[in-house]
Order: structure tokens, then sequence, then C-alpha cells
């Protein structure tokens, strides 16, 4: 009897199709921490609107493309930069077709002085009194690449040498300014978009363009669920939203019209 019970409960699950199985999980999101805040509100929408649940995965660019490339199981992956997404695709590791620009990423200076408004007096100010200044990992996140271009282009690199607190993404960067372990940071502009004393957002030609890609890594099994979530993000209205958010917005691709 039990051997019977056995075979029709394993027929029931076998009658099932896989992607019917499939939707029963969260569809998994890996996202950068620059952008997390962010898409957290996004997903919460997008599943409201669709009945479709996610879950996201935080960390740094370099960190979740390093998870991807040792198989870890996303079904999107939201990179602060462009060149992890494309290096996923150049590997066969993720779906050419959805690589995707998603927004375009601003960085900040952030103090507790608010006598700092521009880039000119923000310079001024880091020439004639460094201290420690908390920054991204440049080489797991943009934003700390970023960063560092900054100091490196304004002249300021060897005046920071050695008061540089790098923090394992931009999340962390800012978490050190927030509780108090610094008195500075160069964040990514969204985390700091409520404040409006003592932060500066660094003109774009002081570093690189932070364009921000995402991609269906190969492992993915949700593809169209996934390509749903997309298009909703890279969609007008979202997009409108993102300029408040410390962002500035993208084309919706023509993939998604």
């Amino acid at each position: 009897m039990k051997l019977f019970l056995s075979f029709v409960l394993m027929s029931v699950f076998l009658a099932f199709p896989s992607s019917t199985r499939a939707k029963e999980t969260p569809l998994r999101l890996a996202v950068a921490a620059n952008f997390a805040p962010v898409l957290d509100k996004i997903a919460g929408d997008f599943s409201a609107r669709t009945g479709i649940k996610t879950s996201v995965t935080v960390a740094s660019s370099g960190t979740l493309f390093a998870q991807i490339r040792n198989g870890a199981p996303f079904d999107i992956f939201l990179s602060a930069d462009a060149r992890r997404p494309q290096q996923l695709v150049s590997e066969n590791l993720a779906d050419s077709d959805s690589l995707i620009a998603y927004a375009t990423g601003k960085l900040a200076y952030v103090s507790d002085n608010p006598a700092i408004s521009d880039v000119d007096t923000l310079i001024a100010s880091l020439n004639h009194n460094p201290g420690r200044l908390a920054i991204a990992h440049p080489e797991l996140a943009p934003y700390g690449r970023a960063a560092l271009q900054f100091l490196q282009k304004s002249g300021l690199e060897d005046e920071f040498a050695g008061r540089l607190v790098r923090g394992k993404n931009v999340l962390q960067a800012w978490q050190y300014f927030e509780t108090g372990n610094v008195s500075q940071a160069l964040v990514a502009a969204s985390l700091v978009a409520n404040k409006h004393e003592g932060k500066v957002v660094i003109p774009s030609f002081l570093h690189d363009e932070i364009t921000q890609k995402l991609v269906i890594p190969g492992s993915s099994e949700r593809h169209h669920d996934a390509m749903r979530f997309i298009c909703y993000l890279v969609s007008e209205s979202v997009q409108r939203s993102l300029k408040s958010a410390g962002y500035e917005p993208v084309q919706t691709p023509g993939v998604c019209r």
C-alpha cells in the first residue's frame, strides 16, 4: 500500500510541468548594493501587478559576478556596471539578448559639513582637511572605482593614501558614514537622495560613466518571467521614477516595446 501511495504521489508531481513548479518559487534577483533600496519597491509593485513573487540577493557587483560564474542560481543579475554582465555573455554564461542598460548611476560625496555645497568647495575642503573617507572597494564595486577616479582626477589621490576606508560594497561604505565611523563618504547618489545639506553630486566628467546593465544568467529556467520583470523595470513610467532616486533614466529597449 505504501509503495502504491508513493507511486501515486510521484505521478501527481510529474504531471505538473517543470515551468509550473518553477513559478511556485520566487524570481531570483541578484542586485548590486547601490540599487537595492530602489529595486525593493519596484519588485513589490511588479509582484502586485503580476502575481510573480521575487527574492532579492544584495552584494557588490564583483561578488555577485563571481557567484554566478560558480553556478549560483539567479534569474536576473543587475550589476552596477556594464563590464561584468557583458563578460558573462562573452563566456556563454548569460543570454546575450537580455543584456540591457537599466539605469545610469551618479556618484555623490556626503558629509555633515553644510558649507560643502559644490564640487569646487568640496575639492578645496578635501585638500585642506583630508580625514578618513569611506568608499566601496574599487575592485569589487563600480562606485568604488568611480570614487577612486574622482580622487585621481582631482589631484587628491596622494592626500588620501592610507585614509580610505573600503566597504565591501557601496551600501557598507554608506553605513560607515551613517554610524559615525567616518565623517565623509563617496557613495551612490541614490543612497543619499533624501539628504540636502553636506551633499555634492560629482560631475560625470570626473569619473567614468556608471552605466548599469543587467542580464539573465544561463542557469535561469524563468526566462519568460525574467523578461517580464526586465521590461517592467525599463518601462517609461518606472524609469521616470528613477530620477528622484538619484539615477538618470534609460530609453526603453526595442525588445520591450
